[in-house]
Parts: C-alpha cells; structure tokens; sequence
C-alpha cells in the first residue's frame, strides 16, 4: 500500500485515454508509448518557444533518447513512429544534417471542460477567440494554431515545475537532455528545493560546465552548509565578501 508522502511525490506520464480506443487500439504498445512521452514534452517545448510560424508546437526527441527509455532496438522505434504517421499522429521534419527532427504530434478528441481548465491554469494562456476555435478541433491542444501569448510571462505552476527545470538546464547547457539526465533531475527535485536546483544549474553554467554531476555537487555543498533557500546562499555570500575586503584592507596596514 502507497503512503500518503508517496503519492504526492510521485509524478505520472500523461496517457490519452482514446489510445485504448478505436481505431487507435490497435498500434503497438511501443507507438503508444512513444506518443506518450512525445505529450508529456508539450509543455517544456512551450516554455522553450518551440513552434513553428504558424503556432504549431513541435518537439524534439531523438531515436537513441527513444530508445534508452523504452529499452528496445532503432528498428523498434522507427516501427512504432511509422505506425503513429501512418494514423496521422505523428509528423517528423528533417532540418538537416546534424539536426534534430522536428516532431509533431496531432490529436483526435474534442477538448474537453478540463482540457481548457488545465490550458488556462498551465503554460499556455488562451484568449478568448482561442477558446472558440478549439471546441471544434479534431486535435489534443498539440499541432494547433493557439496563440502563445508572451512567454516571458509565464509562470509554471506545481504540476509544471519537473519540466520547467528540464528547460533550464536544456537552454543553459545548450543541448538536449539525455534520458539518464531527465532522471537525474527527477530525482533531485524529490530531494531539494525547486529554487535552488535552477540556481545551481545557472552556476554551473557560470563555471564553464555542463553536466548535472556538477549541479549535484553544488547542491550536497548547500544541504552541508544548511542552506535551504536563495536567500541564505545571498547572505552566505555576502558575509564572505565582507570577510575577505576586512582581510585585504588589514593587509594594507
């Protein structure tokens, strides 16, 4: 039996229910997957600004990204993906070499009262017209022409955070998360406050660094240090600085 600690820390995929569904009960079990994890990324190619001019919102997920999270050969998921385009809920563009494919996930249900809820109270605000225009689309909120209003504004909400973190340390590294380095994250933002995980990926960058066994080890120096809060690293620092301008003024005596 799960302890109440347990089931609030716990954190889920999202799975479209109408998989299970006709026509759609038929893909392989590793397609559904695959849309799966493509529908949980929405939200950090939002807050990564990644749509196309036409406010499609595209992903990026590799096949050896695909493949160390399901375990399973290149052949398999170039299967599983040629099965979702073959329904038409998968779209994959080339951008060249060296590149990654652009993918585009689609949908096939009305969005519903709680789809909306869940837009108005995540990452994507929705204006009014907008609201009009999804009630008759045959789409899940992906591949759509929603208008993303000022990102800069966005603020994630709880349900937001994990792949909110994700996005900072993708943007400040400079590359894409390896599958290992998602569950990395996972695992501290169960153990450490969200505030300081962002602080310490920044300074990581700072330090000329890319890689969260970095991160880690800023974060275990805070947790030794008592530190809990952006506040107290302020202050610690602080009180630092002064110690050492006393010192230097004492050696010019």
């Amino acid at each position: 039996m799960m302890h109440i600690e347990e089931v609030k820390n716990n954190q889920f995929y999202q799975f479209p229910q109408w998989l299970l569904k006709e026509p759609y009960n038929v893909l392989s079990d590793k397609a559904k997957l695959i849309y799966m994890l493509l529908f949980d990324r929405r939200t950090l190619s939002v807050e990564n600004k990644w749509f196309d001019d036409d406010g499609k919102v595209y992903m990026y997920f590799t096949n050896e990204q695909f493949m160390e999270l399901l375990k399973c050969s290149e052949k398999t998921i170039i299967k599983s993906k040629k099965e979702l385009s073959n329904f038409g809920l998968l779209n994959e563009v080339r951008q060249g070499i060296n590149k990654p494919n652009r993918l585009y996930i689609n949908g096939t249900v009305k969005v519903t009262g709680q789809d909306l809820n869940n837009l108005q109270h995540g990452t994507v605000k929705v204006t009014g017209q907008d609201l009009n225009n999804l009630q008759g689309i045959n789409t899940n909120n992906i591949n759509t022409n929603i208008s993303i209003l000022n990102n800069q504004n966005l603020v994630p909400s709880n349900q937001t955070t994990t792949n909110y973190i994700y996005s900072i340390a993708e943007q400040e590294f400079g590359r894409l998360l390896s599958p290992m380095e998602i569950e990395t994250i996972r695992t501290m933002i169960k153990e450490n406050n969200h505030d300081l995980i962002k602080e310490a990926i920044k300074r990581t960058k700072l330090q000329g660094k890319t890689n969260l066994n970095y991160v880690r080890g800023i974060l275990r120096n805070w947790r030794d240090d008592n530190i809990t809060t952006i506040e107290q690293i302020e202050a610690k620092e602080k009180s630092r600085k002064s110690k050492q301008e006393e010192v230097s003024e004492y050696d010019t005596w």
